[in-house]
């Protein structure tokens, strides 16, 4: 963990790309806090995808699978959502060696979402020039009712009175 947030990181090398000493390697982080959500909170994430090598990685594209049901809101970095493929995409040109880019949108989960609920994404990020490389990250959707209920009615009463209650949920 660090700052309490949990962090995954996935370092993949690309062996099988040019020279091994001038290769760039990619690493992609799914960031979010904690590991349950309640149905109807935003989650924030933020992706972040370094370049470990030391060559710049070029044409670059992240696609991250978001549950179906899931809402993004303020998409950064120039991420394109599509609701039939329930994904965001980043085309990112080049990252240079040593460089690192985060990409930022949160997700809203619906009302709704049963409780126990596994919700999962997964990211993906491909270079033209590096071996891909991918993180995935599930939290557990908690959700119950919040019920709520008062009684209201007189304080005192005489024999034989009738008291009223009022009643509200």
């Amino acid at each position: 963990t660090f700052e309490g947030r949990e962090m995954l990181v996935l370092e993949v090398t690309a062996r099988n790309v040019g020279d091994p000493a001038t290769k760039p390697a990619m690493w992609i982080d799914g960031n979010i806090h904690g590991n349950e959500v309640q149905a109807g909170d935003t989650v924030a994430y933020t992706l972040l995808l370094e370049n470990k090598g030391s060559d710049a990685a070029n044409g670059i594209g992240v696609v991250d699978n978001i549950p179906a049901n899931a809402t993004p809101a303020n998409v950064g970095q120039g991420g394109v959502y599509d609701g039939a493929a329930s994904t965001l995409t980043w085309n990112i040109p080049s990252l240079a060696a040593g460089a690192s880019i985060g990409l930022d949108y949160q997700l809203r989960v619906p009302v709704g979402v049963a409780n126990g609920t596994s919700w999962s994404n997964t990211v993906g990020a491909q270079a033209q020039n590096a071996a891909p490389v991918s993180a995935s990250r599930t939290l557990t959707v908690a959700s119950a009712p919040i019920l709520g209920l008062r009684k209201t009615g007189g304080n005192s009463v005489n024999a034989g009175d009738t008291l009223t209650y009022n009643i509200e949920y």
